[in-house]
Order: structure tokens, then sequence, then C-alpha cells
């Protein structure tokens, strides 16, 4: 078999290789240009940053409106620190969220580092 076959010695025989399609671009991915190397690593420790992010914010607001409710002043500090937690760990969680079930516009590439 010559070398510039369109059949590699890794396929089966008859079987046609699609060197073309594994450098073709697609609109849709955002992953940046690999050319047939390993994929690109995802990004787990934004995504467990985010998600901690929002366990300890739901934790602190629910302690701090817990102490509000029950009359004592504690609660208020909690409360902001739980909101200064929460509402970047949700946007992000839910960024990361869209981003794996494949939306478009959603690229988990876009969280940036922290």
């Amino acid at each position: 078999m010559p070398a510039s076959s369109p059949e590699s010695a890794n396929n089966r025989p008859g079987e046609r290789s699609n060197l073309l399609n594994e450098y073709r671009l697609s609109p849709d991915v955002e992953e940046g240009l690999h050319f047939g190397l390993e994929a690109p690593r995802k990004p787990w420790k934004k995504i467990a940053l985010a998600v901690s992010l929002l366990v300890f914010g739901c934790l602190l607001l629910f302690l701090g409106v817990g102490f509000r409710v029950t009359g004592q002043k504690n609660g208020i500090p909690l409360i902001v620190v739980g909101c200064f937690a929460f509402i970047p760990g949700a946007y992000y969680t839910w960024f990361a969220f869209k981003a794996w079930k494949g939306t478009r516009g959603y690229s988990i590439n876009s969280i940036p580092d922290m």
C-alpha cells in the first residue's frame, strides 16, 4: 500500500481514513486547535471552585437567615458574605452546566481563571 493511499495501517482493510475531518475546524467547537493530538484537558479546578463557592454561599446564607429569624444580630454579616460567595458560584456553576450540556454560546473555556 503506497504512503499516499487513503487507507491507513490503523484502519480495517477497505475502510477509508478520513484525514481531512481530523483537521477540519467546526464553527461550533471552541476548544482550540489540537490537530489530532490529545484533547485539551477539562478545567476541573475552575468547576470545583465554582461549585464550592455555591455550596459555601448557600451554607452562609442559610446560617445568616437562621440567625436573623431567631432574633440574633450576628446573621447580617453571614448573609452579606454568603451573597458574595453565592452569586459568582451560582453564575459559574450554571455556565459550566450549560457548557457541559453543549448549549450554543457557552464554552467551559469562557470561565475565567480564578
